[in-house]
């Protein structure tokens, strides 16, 4: 009995797990940077493993897909654009993911990814404009 009350208890916690990478993941992160266009752009370039995320078309000026076995990887694009005081402001987001009842397959990838451009840059978040 305990087992299985193990094996539910797990099983919420994954579900609660990819629910909340998913939401992270479809979220767009605006953030400012020091670096001229160029430079952020082979920063943030060389932040993608090529093992693991492969070059795609897509709707930022890069934009990247996370290999995966059955099915097609989350893209996260990033767009830059040189900002008038000489740094940058760049825009990273989810594009395109597979998807079965809302939930995201590879979510957490996207996720960690964007994470990791962010923290790497060690930039100060922009709140992004909704319309």
């Amino acid at each position: 009995m305990e087992f299985f009350t193990f094996l539910i208890v797990a099983l919420i916690a994954l579900a609660a797990l990819a629910i909340a990478a998913t939401v992270a993941a479809k979220q767009q992160d605006n953030i400012q940077t020091d670096l001229p266009r160029s430079e952020a752009m082979r920063a943030v370039e060389g932040m993608f493993n090529r093992l693991l995320w492969k070059d795609v078309q897509g709707r930022g000026l890069l934009n990247k897909q996370r290999r995966m076995a059955r099915y097609d990887g989350p893209v996260v694009s990033v767009d830059f654009e040189q900002m008038p005081s000489g740094g940058t402001e760049i825009q990273v987001w989810m594009s395109e993911a597979t998807t079965k009842f809302g939930i995201v397959f590879g979510a957490e990838f996207a996720w960690l990814q964007k994470r990791k451009i962010l923290k790497r840059l060690g930039a100060e978040p922009v709140p992004s404009i909704e319309s």
